[in-house]
């Protein structure tokens, strides 16, 4: 924090502090609101000069307050207020966010009990979008971490990114915990997972990338198709980033194109949590049940090898067309006996 004397800016006749917030590109959009209309009247209430920086490849966003120390603190108030008030009105990502609702550490006797008030929750991170959590030299996890007082740990194994779901620990002050878990769960629907039919990704591309860049500028979306690490792989992963509703014109018209060139169709990716002791009911004996499920969803389902840390729940991947997908989670649920929950794919 620097201090000195500043013109042309709040309490300029007073010791001037600047102060940098770090904030995560996620929710740059939230502290400047439509128009400007929330950094303005943070501005005008505080008597701070607010400003963010420009887009970073780092995936943080460096927010300037100028003003007297207590125009700044008030400044630096209400933006943590702005950010809190948006983790809690963020509906938890249930069953259909690619990770589970949490859990004690210590549940399943895995892992050393946590500190008495505190708690340690697990999410479930698709593999391909671990580096979102993480950020470029780990600034993104580090700047959740120290914005909302928790210890986050990803666990992943290897270094090598791959499609395999990797869990996501946080540890800490249980409120402080779930504003964490809500700043991750705003982070990953920024991205978006599909398959494209491997036949037609040259086609989706074009020559030079022609194509897939007119896709990315009639969407606003970026479109990035991973390359095949598995030779004859019938599906190839596509990421799709940007606001919402880019991300939903982008999936459409690339599922348009899909349609339009023959071959093929478009494919997304379901994580569906169900409880431990009720998978048994979803495999069915010699895996009867499963393949049923398959068959009359013509998605494709599929156990998730590794428990999940509290030990109480196992995951299924499911893999189809939207309402393929929908169609398996309504048989799925049918044989646990529960009732479906929000179906929103990731």
């Amino acid at each position: 924090m620097d201090m000195g004397r500043l013109a042309g800016v709040p309490g300029a006749g007073m010791d001037v502090v600047v102060e940098n917030v770090m904030v995560v590109e996620t929710f740059v959009e939230l502290v400047i609101g439509r128009g400007g209309e929330q950094i303005s009247q943070i501005q005008q209430q505080s008597g701070c000069r607010v400003q963010m920086s420009e887009e970073s490849s780092t995936g943080l966003r460096e927010c300037t307050l100028q003003g007297n120390k207590s125009a700044v603190d008030k400044a630096r108030e209400m933006i943590m207020d702005v950010l809190n008030s948006a983790w809690n009105q963020t509906p938890p990502a249930r069953n259909g966010g690619g990770y589970n609702d949490g859990g004690s550490q210590n549940e399943g006797n895995r892992g050393p009990p946590a500190p008495e008030g505190q708690t340690t929750q697990e999410m479930l991170i698709p593999g391909l979008k671990c580096g979102l959590i993480i950020g470029k030299s780990g600034v993104t996890i580090k700047a959740i971490q120290e914005q909302t007082g928790v210890k986050m740990l990803l666990i992943q194994g290897n270094s090598k990114a791959t499609g395999v779901p990797k869990p996501l620990r946080i540890s800490g002050d249980p409120v402080k915990v779930k504003q964490a878990r809500r700043m991750v769960e705003k982070i990953l629907q920024s991205k978006k997972e599909v398959f494209v039919p491997s036949c037609l990704v040259g086609e989706i591309i074009g020559k030079d990338g022609e194509a897939i860049k007119k896709l990315e500028k009639k969407s606003g979306a970026t479109i990035h198709i991973k390359r095949d690490d598995v030779s004859n792989a019938p599906d190839r992963y596509t990421t799709i980033q940007g606001s919402p509703d880019q991300i939903i014109k982008a999936t459409q018209l690339i599922s348009d194109l899909v349609k339009k060139i023959g071959g093929g169709k478009l494919s997304e990716v379901f994580f569906m949590h169900v409880p431990a002791d009720k998978t048994g009911l979803v495999i069915g004996q010699g895996g009867e049940t499963i393949k049923k499920i398959i068959h009359e969803s013509k998605a494709h389902v599929e156990l998730f090898p590794d428990p999940l840390l509290n030990g109480s729940e196992n995951v299924f991947i499911i893999k189809g067309s939207r309402y393929e997908i929908y169609h398996a989670q309504q048989l799925i649920t049918t044989k646990i006996g529960v009732m479906p929950a929000d179906h929103g794919s990731r």
